[in-house]
C-alpha cells in the first residue's frame, strides 16, 4: 500500500499545486489553457521522439506488446459499448463517447509518470506503444461509432470523410 501511495502521491501533489495556483490567481485560467496546449502539442511529442530516438526500434515497438495492449483495449471497447447500449439503453453515439472514457486511458499524463517510477527508462519506450494503440486503433473506432450514431442516415463514405476531417 505504501508503494502505491509513494508512486501516486507525487502526481496528486502536482495536481493540487496546479489547482491552488489557478485558484489563487498566480496562473490565470487563460494561461493554463496555453500551458496545456504547450504540453500536448510540444512537450508530449518531444518526449515520444526522445523515447524513440534513444532505443533501438525493435525494443521500442514490440509486436507482441502492441497486440496484447490492442487486444485488451479493443475487448474493453466492445464490453463498454455493449454495456452502454444493451444494459443502460444508451444510443450508439453516447455509448461511444462514454466508452472513450474507459478505453482511451490517460497513459501520457497519469500512466506514464507512474510507469516511469515503477519501470524506469523502459516506460518511455512503452509509452510509444500505448499512444500508438490509442491514436491508431481506439480513437478512430470510437469516433466512427460516434459518427454512425450521430448520422444514422448518412452513407458510409460520408462518415469516413467526416472522421478524416475531424482527425486532421
Amino acid at each position: 500500500m505504501l508503494t502505491v501511495l509513494s508512486i501516486t502521491s507525487a502526481i496528486f501533489i502536482i495536481i493540487t499545486i496546479g489547482f491552488i495556483t489557478v485558484r489563487r490567481g498566480v496562473l490565470a485560467a487563460s494561461s493554463a489553457r496555453g500551458l496545456g496546449v504547450f504540453v500536448v502539442d510540444y512537450a508530449l511529442p518531444a518526449l515520444l521522439f526522445k523515447a524513440l530516438a534513444q532505443h533501438p526500434m525493435g525494443q521500442v515497438i514490440s509486436i507482441d506488446f502492441f497486440m496484447a495492449y490492442a487486444l485488451g483495449s479493443v475487448s474493453l471497447l466492445v464490453l463498454g459499448v455493449l454495456f452502454r447500449c444493451v444494459i443502460q439503453r444508451r444510443g450508439v453515439q453516447e455509448a461511444a463517447i462514454l466508452t472513450m472514457g474507459i478505453t482511451v486511458s490517460n497513459s501520457a499524463f497519469m500512466g506514464f509518470p507512474i510507469a516511469q517510477q515503477i519501470f524506469g527508462e523502459t516506460a518511455r519506450a512503452n509509452l510509444a506503444v500505448y499512444v500508438s494503440v490509442e491514436n491508431l486503433v481506439m480513437l478512430p473506432v470510437l469516433i466512427t461509432l460516434a459518427e454512425v450514431g450521430n448520422q444514422s442516415h448518412a452513407r458510409g463514405i460520408l462518415i469516413v470523410q467526416t472522421i478524416i476531417k475531424r482527425l486532421l
